[in-house]
């Protein structure tokens, strides 16, 4: 990155020191007017073919627009105004200079006046994903009483299912950044009830013993003052918090199935300097905020999937522990905050583990293979929207 940005301060360099060269020889205003604007006119469609400043692209995860199809000449010639348009559409989408320019765009926004498109900034650095926090996290306040209940009838329904074939159901739902530590998330765009629906939904599960619920928010709270356990500029939890709830799941799954399992791991953490989060993509600036991330230093051996995963599973793990007694076969339904217990050991404490992705939900519970024994349902608080597309 240092030497694209020396490149850029060469070549700016370069046409203000021909600029000063043109005024002093008393070149014709007019004519350096129109130069440089030929210049600035010319430039992206050279930089579009010949890539000269190389600089880092957007990520956008979307497929940019393709060339429209044909001869140039002759459908402009046969097609004028819908060529046209389609090339003008794939021009903007395509021209050389863009990314740095919105960069740039975005840089400015950020730095100067503290603001971005996708992101609300917190204090410190803290990142939150506007999506989340201004839509997502208000629809769920928005959603209605018989919403709310018929997701409750759902996960009743489900435990018992599950319950009546012998297989024990175990809840985790995993709050947002920011309600965990909303002291960072400043100058809110909206605000929620005291009590929100996500607060509500605890309440729910802890009020049903047979529903089997490790409470994740409680042990949030309780550590996060001694703890960071969110990551400032990624929208996940990080190795600390998935530790944590990992001991917890431990622990709780031999109270309810009179099992011993001990927990076998210590947690050793490294700082990784500099980390970078996915968050910063939404950012899209020309540098980004940067932080000191904790992480696991050596993940446990067993914490690697088995390439041979059968569908619709993401991931299958055979424990290689065998000098302790260990829990049954095991199925998470979760989404991407899983990634982080590969991390913690919990997979080693299950004679083997699958997971399923929590968009899969509709395949839940005829997926579920018969000689699994525990299902692990980790959610995060705006899950609650999806309304649990289960059978």
């Amino acid at each position: 990155m240092f030497w694209h940005n020396l490149k850029l301060i060469l070549i700016s360099t370069l046409i203000g020191s021909v600029s000063v060269f043109i005024f002093r020889k008393k070149i014709n205003q007019k004519v350096l007017f129109i130069a440089i604007f030929l210049l600035l006119l010319v430039f992206p469609h050279i930089q579009t073919k010949t890539n000269i400043i190389r600089y880092r692209p957007l990520e956008e995860n979307r497929k940019k627009l393709t060339i429209p199809p044909g001869n140039f000449i002759t459908e402009i010639y046969n097609n004028q105004k819908i060529y046209t348009l389609a090339y003008e559409k794939y021009f903007n989408d395509n021209y050389g200079l863009r990314d740095l320019f919105i960069r740039l765009k975005n840089q400015i926004d950020y730095s100067l006046f503290g603001v971005s498109d996708e992101v609300l900034l917190g204090k410190d650095n803290w990142l939150f994903y506007k999506s989340v926090v201004e839509r997502e996290e208000i629809l769920l306040e928005q959603q209605s009483d018989v919403d709310f209940q018929n997701i409750q009838d759902k996960i009743l329904a489900l435990n018992k299912y599950f319950q009546d074939r012998g297989i024990l159901l175990v809840m985790m739902p995993v709050p947002m950044k920011n309600s965990v530590y909303p002291e960072y998330y400043i100058n809110p765009t909206t605000r929620r009830p005291t009590v929100t629906k996500f607060d509500k939904f605890m309440t729910y599960l802890k009020s049903h013993p047979k529903i089997n619920t490790i409470d994740v928010p409680e042990i949030l709270s309780k550590n996060k003052n001694q703890y960071q356990l969110f990551y400032k500029t990624d929208f996940h939890w990080n190795d600390t918090a998935a530790y944590l709830i990992s001991q917890e799941t431990i622990k709780s799954i031999n109270k309810w199935t009179n099992n011993s399992t001990p927990w076998m791991y210590q947690l050793n953490t490294r700082v990784d300097t500099n980390f970078v989060g996915g968050q910063t993509n939404y950012l899209a600036t020309l540098t980004s905020p940067k932080e000191d991330a904790v992480h696991v230093a050596n993940s446990p051996k067993g914490s690697v999937p088995d390439p041979a995963t059968p569908k619709p599973f993401l991931y299958y793990f055979k424990s290689p522990v065998t000098n302790q007694k260990l829990l049954p076969k095991t199925l998470f339904i979760g989404n991407s905050y899983f990634l982080n217990f590969l991390n913690t050991g919990i997979i080693d404490h299950f004679s083997e583990t699958l997971m399923i992705h929590s968009n899969d939900m509709a395949k839940i519970p005829s997926a579920v293979p018969k000689d699994v024994k525990i299902v692990i349902w980790q959610l995060i608080e705006v899950d609650l929207l999806k309304g649990f597309l289960f059978k």
